[in-house]
């Protein structure tokens, strides 16, 4: 009987406390030994950093400690965690039948690994004043070969001094990728801290056990305000709260100021759409803005100036007496080509993503009335199936309704070092994934190219984008 080839030991090097951890994982394989004694020797480039005092001498007992028949080597020891070449021996002195057996195990692991960088997205619903954060940080270490086994998260967001102390925003606890807080939201300043505790199992024995771990900590910091202003929407929703207000007593006393409170509902919200439609083509939007703040300035109660001190931004939950429905409002519309005949009702709107142009439905028939003045000339596409971005595209909305998108980057070539493309999942009903793009196998690619030198990249939150960049056979997100 012997142990030779049959002792494991794990090594773990934890950022977060400072410390590093041997830790004997044999498990049965000393079942029968009369005793079982062992030594570590551990160095990282080849300068010692542990070394039991009888590891080039003799052994004998306590050097370490022996649990009934199956004994567990625990070694933790306070040590600053340093990039290097870590090599651990693992001496074990066996005694079986009155025949000691005596032999060195070792095993080497070049340690070049550091925390990933934590990227956050966040984003205000001003209609149900909530506000929404995402941590789409990529955790993966060692060029993408490493994903962290264990993610534990915790997000702490300090609202502005000065609300109450019900309002409910302040966060600090164990949290999801996506945290959203909530009604109501408040102006002004608001801290933000995410740390994410990592933990990566880096190499393994040959029957999988892993012997290898790193465990560290990832922070993200972030200081930001939430303006009353911001996007004119707060100011835009308190002006259709009003107004809405004024259409309901007017629909019992006077039909003629009820057409005009229709009229500059209608007017408001058209320019809210159009402004909404500028931000996410990320277009200067200034002007559905200014035609927002006329009408705000002439109709409504509303104090656009922004405050110094917090103030509340209510959910828009329009009330009133009860009566017959009104007309619906209008809807936008979008897609790749020309709007057909049997889309929409009159008075909806559409957008022609391909160009930017606007249509609005008008007796039956879509009438085009603008185009979006489209940055750079850049090219946008709506796709719902798998398709090749070809080059001409600038912008790509995935929308994954009832199928899985694939969408497969154009193959590298001299022609296209550098070449850029915005890709944005505007519906992850079902998954959207970005791959290179082979043309014997577009939906498995296995080699170079790559995408940030991983095979593939899948979107985990409606709404998130990435911006692509080809640098040489490499893909590379910004």
């Amino acid at each position: 009987m012997s142990l030779q080839g049959q002792i494991k030991f794990r090594i773990t090097l934890n950022e977060i406390t400072g410390k590093l951890l041997f830790e004997d994982i044999s498990d049965t394989v000393y079942a029968g030994y009369a005793s079982v004694i062992g030594a570590i020797s551990i160095s990282r480039n080849g300068v010692s950093v542990y070394k039991n005092p009888g590891f080039d001498t003799i052994i004998s007992e306590p050097d370490t400690n022996i649990f009934a028949a199956i004994p567990v080597t625990f070694l933790e020891k306070e040590y600053t965690i340093l990039k290097g070449v870590y090599e651990v021996n693992y001496r074990i002195v066996a005694v079986i039948g009155g025949v000691t057996e005596d032999f060195i195990t070792t095993a080497s692991y070049d340690f070049q690994s550091e925390a990933p960088t934590i990227t956050v997205t966040r984003s205000v619903d001003y209609y149900l004043s909530k506000l929404t954060i995402t941590d789409n940080s990529t955790y993966a270490i060692n060029s993408g070969s490493f994903e962290p086994f264990l993610i534990s998260r915790h997000l702490t967001l300090r609202p502005p001094l000065g609300i109450p102390a019900d309002a409910g925003l302040a966060y600090d606890d164990v949290a999801e990728d996506v945290v959203t807080v909530g009604p109501d939201l408040y102006t002004n300043n608001y801290d933000l801290k995410i740390v994410s505790s990592l933990t990566y199992r880096l190499a393994t024995w040959t029957d999988n056990d892993w012997w290898v771990i790193y465990i560290t900590e990832a922070e993200y910091n972030d200081n930001f305000n939430i303006d009353y202003e911001e996007s004119c929407i707060t100011s835009c929703i308190n002006c259709i709260r009003q107004l809405s207000e004024r259409l309901i007593l007017a629909r019992s006393r006077s039909p003629r100021d009820a057409e005009y409170y229709e009229r500059m509902i209608y007017d408001i919200s058209f320019y809210y759409d159009l402004y909404l439609m500028y931000k996410s083509a990320d277009l200067d939007a200034s002007w559905p803005c200014e035609q927002i703040k006329s009408i705000l300035r002439s109709e409504c109660n509303v104090d656009i100036t922004p405050s110094k001190n917090p103030v509340r931004i209510p959910a828009t939950v329009l009330s009133g007496t009860n009566g017959v429905d009104g007309d619906d409002g209008a809807t936008w519309l979008s897609g790749a080509g020309n709007p057909l005949a049997s889309e929409g009702d009159n008075d909806d709107f559409y957008l022609k993503t391909t160009d930017g142009s606007v249509y609005k439905k008008v007796g039956g028939n879509w009438q085009f009335i603008m185009k979006l003045a489209v940055v750079g000339n850049r090219t946008i596409r709506t796709v719902t199936v798998s398709s090749l971005i070809t080059t001409p595209d600038d912008i790509i909305y995935a929308e994954a309704v009832s199928v899985n998108v694939i969408l497969n980057l154009p193959t590298p070539g001299p022609s296209l070092q550098g070449r850029e493309f915005e890709i944005k999942a505007a519906i992850l009903i079902r998954d959207v994934t970005v791959i290179p793009y082979s043309p014997a196998s577009p939906s498995m690619y296995p080699g170079s190219p790559k995408i940030n030198n991983q095979d593939s990249y899948a979107f985990k939150t409606q709404g998130d984008s990435i911006h692509v960049v080809l640098r040489n056979n490499n893909w590379e997100i910004h």
